[in-house]
């Protein structure tokens, strides 16, 4: 990907001029990414997000280290992040899902750009946890 090509550019760069290895730094760069990788993917589709499949909010939100329960509604995902709500001193808490309506293909928008807000919202504390 060419984010972590320049990452690993940029860390050898640094290593000639400072004598010096930075391995740690290559890793949240490299965390920091996906998580920008993800957020900007999911800006672009915010139509045409589906729930389920390899690019859908589940599989990226797993990723992410996110798991989730069915809520009380047919279709319904409340999403919790343990380590989130515990970084964040409770301010993160859950947040909730409709994959009912269409889990196979695209999603309501308003879901899509929930999960977008709330990704941007707590991203340093998801990058820190991605580092270690």
């Amino acid at each position: 990907m060419p984010t972590r090509n320049i990452a690993l550019f940029v860390l050898e760069w640094y290593k000639m001029k400072h004598d010096t290895t930075c391995g740690v730094t290559l890793f949240v760069t490299i965390d920091m990414s996906r998580l920008q990788e993800i957020i900007d993917d999911l800006g672009k589709r915010k139509r045409s997000v589906a729930c389920n499949g390899k690019t859908g909010l589940l599989a990226y939100l797993e990723e992410l280290g996110f798991t989730w329960s069915d809520g009380k509604t047919d279709g319904h995902k409340v999403f919790v992040h343990a380590q989130l709500t515990k970084l964040t001193g409770g301010s993160f808490k859950t947040f909730s899902l409709d994959c009912g309506h269409k889990p196979n293909r695209e999603m309501k928008f308003q879901y899509v750009v929930l999960t977008i807000r709330t990704l941007k919202k707590y991203q340093s504390e998801l990058t820190e946890i991605m580092s270690n």
